[in-house]
């Protein structure tokens, strides 16, 4: 039976449908997370702990992991594992995006830079850091402007602002 290393952050609301499909499919099921676990003694096989903060350390884990239990295939369920998930793809040569192109495609204003080198038009845009003047950078701004972090993912954080004040309250 092939089995499939769920990568499962601890704050992801996905994980009963991850673990519903991989039942349906058939599969064994690893689940990798950064919480330890007190059932992994009973279930050596199917529960990992691993800090998605190191993907070197975590992908050096997932090797060790796989000399035992074989991996046929890897699902980091949410964004922030995407870059773990892709180093650890490629040490075991699964099938899997670049580690650089996930590291760009989770930043927005490298993957715009990306976009931009490559002749992709795309709306106007600046990058800002939380320490800039922010009354200085909203009277700068063309408004009604998207305010968005760098790295979150499904809308998360992103705020439209229509004014001076709404920007500034909407980078607070």
């Amino acid at each position: 039976m092939p089995r499939v290393l769920l990568l499962l952050p601890k704050t992801t609301y996905r994980a009963h449908d991850c673990m519903e499909a991989a039942q349906r499919l058939g599969v064994e099921l690893t689940v990798g997370s950064e919480e330890a676990n007190t059932f992994v003694r009973l279930n050596p096989s199917g529960l990992l702990r691993l800090d998605f903060d190191d993907p070197p350390e975590a992908t050096r884990q997932v090797v060790q992991f796989a000399g035992q239990y074989p991996i046929d295939a890897e699902v980091p369920v949410d964004d922030q594992v995407t870059i773990c998930g892709a180093s650890i793809c490629q040490a075991l040569g699964l099938r899997n995006n670049a580690v650089e192109s996930v590291t760009a495609a989770r930043n927005k204003h490298r993957m715009r830079e990306r976009l931009g080198q490559a002749g992709v038009p795309q709306p106007r845009h600046k990058l800002c850091s939380l320490d800039d003047d922010r009354v200085l950078i909203a009277e700068q701004v063309e408004y009604p402007c998207v305010v968005k972090p760098l790295t979150l993912s499904g809308s998360r954080g992103v705020i439209r602002a229509n004014s001076t004040t709404e920007f500034v309250r909407a980078v607070a």
